[in-house]
């Protein structure tokens, strides 16, 4: 079932409603989830207020670069790129000002017998916030009649050779309703290795520490306070380098012992950055009860590592007119 909302200033809401009670709520202003619902219990953290939606990252897509450049530069092609620094003077993170975050996409919605394809369309044009080559992208969120399954697949053209790391930047509590920090939840990343973050929180080292070892599930209040992992972050921010990619692969499982809701994430991306929410704006609503607060919220980034235009720009999202951007993206909700 498919329903249209008129949201906020032109663009709109489209819900989708499966069979087994699943109910997805997405916005065309940055190709968004503006909601996640199982069976009535809402597992996602966005503002309450569209202003307040608008202006921030919670569900949307991130573009045309996930996670920060470091001096807000990269060379590709021969062409340099300057980016807006909007982390901390120095760096760009999450494409800044021009990120696709801040952009309304067109939609379209194909509904079909096992599932149904919303659509988000982008045009981003030459030097759009600094980066080269015109690009075209599409989103497309495809949620599953029969299974409570979204899959979010992401598309890239270009006449020249461009980059491109996109990723979904959705809030998650499986507690449902928010009604608990995601303390209790027990995280799984089919990860070994994450990287260790400087002050500017660009990777300068990749490391094994017990502290961000969740190759057995752990809660993520565990070590969450652990000087380790508070040190330039207040929290996790940190990448994962996953052991295997792939739609058959498992690369992360989050659980909520008090809900029994459990999230199975798997994706063709080599990497998953886990950002606990660490600062909240307290005066911002997410609920008509519920006020934001550090680590209210975790979120699962799939993407290429930040920043390996720089050191490992053949891992990092170059395609071209004869290589086309596609990567996926999987959440499986299961109770």
């Amino acid at each position: 079932m498919v329903e249209y909302k008129d949201f906020y200033k032109g663009f709109k809401l489209i819900s989708v409603k499966n069979a087994k009670d699943l109910e997805v709520t997405l916005s065309s202003f940055g190709a968004s989830f503006r909601s996640i619902k199982l069976h009535g219990k809402e597992l996602t953290l966005t503002p309450l207020d569209p202003v307040e939606f608008i202006k921030g990252y919670q569900g949307k897509t991130i573009g045309r670069t996930s996670g920060r450049i470091e001096n807000a530069t990269y060379t590709l092609n021969g062409r340099v790129a300057n980016l807006f620094k909007n982390s901390n003077g120095l760096d760009n993170n999450h494409g800044a000002m021009a990120g696709f975050n801040s952009k309304l996409f067109s939609s379209e919605v194909y509904e079909g017998k096992d599932y149904t394809d919303v659509v988000f369309r982008y045009f981003s044009p030459d030097m759009d916030g600094g980066y080269p080559e015109d690009v075209f992208v599409k989103i497309t969120y495809r949620i599953y009649e029969n299974e409570n399954k979204i899959d979010i697949l992401m598309d890239g053209e270009t006449d020249k050779i461009a980059l491109l790391n996109m990723t979904n930047h959705v809030f998650l509590n499986l507690n449902g309703n928010l009604c608990e920090p995601i303390y209790n939840h027990e995280l799984y990343i089919n990860a070994d290795t994450y990287g260790r973050v400087n002050e500017r929180t660009i990777v300068e080292a990749w490391e094994h520490d017990e502290c961000f070892d969740f190759t057995k599930p752990m809660r993520v209040g565990e070590h969450i306070n652990d000087e380790r992992v508070q040190k330039n972050t207040r929290g996790y921010d940190h990448p994962f380098y996953l052991n295997h990619r792939g739609k058959n692969k498992l690369a992360a499982s989050l659980y909520s012992p008090l809900s029994g809701i459990r999230l199975e994430v798997r994706t063709t991306y080599p990497a998953v950055v886990v950002y606990t929410n660490n600062w909240a704006d307290s005066s911002m609503k997410v609920l008509e009860n519920r006020y934001d607060m550090n680590q209210l919220a975790i979120c699962l980034e799939c993407q290429y590592v930040p920043n390996s235009i720089n050191t490992t720009p053949a891992e990092a999202g170059v395609f071209s007119k004869d290589k086309p951007f596609h990567e996926e993206i999987c959440f499986e909700f299961k109770d």
